[in-house]
């Protein structure tokens, strides 16, 4: 991103502390000087009041889309469910390119130096999605077959500008989605 400065924070857990080292080892191997950690005082919760906002703020949006999806379906999910992985990543993209700072910024735009553009849509709603016109996810029925297929969206590529859809045949992303009605 540009930065020349990073102070990573973490709490005092030791499998925090470890990730923390092993990441601070690679980016020193790429040649980042200006990385420092920070840890708050042992036993003092107070100390990572930013950190503990953040996470009340990502577990209420979590619950919320946890509970719409569930009222959706008609089924509790279980927590070691495979779809609440995606729905985790689905609603820190969301707080990051939707909530706003005291600057008028969000997170997304902060990052990248501009706004988050693509079409917002529900976690795990159904939608029709863009075939590409070539490439090996192509349609292999030539170009009179159908160019959009029925998915589940579950999320954003963050590398690629696209929607993750889920289909039978697994996850597939697309530059295009089509919201379909409830």
């Amino acid at each position: 991103l540009g930065h020349t400065k990073v102070v990573m924070k973490g709490d005092n857990e030791p499998a925090v502390k470890r990730l923390l080292d092993h990441s601070l080892r690679a980016l020193r191997i790429t040649n980042m000087d200006g990385i420092t950690q920070e840890h708050p005082e042992r036993y003092e919760s107070q100390s990572n009041g930013m950190v503990e906002v953040g996470i009340r703020i990502l577990r209420g949006h979590y619950r919320t889309l946890k509970s719409c999806l569930e009222r959706r379906i008609g089924a509790a999910i279980p927590a070691g469910h495979p779809v609440l992985a995606w729905l985790l990543g689905h609603c820190c993209l969301i707080i990051n390119a939707v909530v706003r700072g005291e600057d008028g910024l969000t997170p997304w735009e902060r990052a990248r130096g501009r706004p988050f553009h693509q079409r917002l849509i529900g976690f795990a709603e159904s939608c029709l999605f863009k075939l590409p016109v070539k490439g090996p996810q192509h349609n292999e029925e030539g170009n009179m077959a159908p160019r959009w297929k029925e998915g589940i969206f579950i999320g954003y590529a963050r590398d690629s500008n696209s929607y993750l859809v889920y289909t039978e045949d697994g996850v597939r992303t697309s530059r295009a989605v089509m919201r379909r009605p409830m």
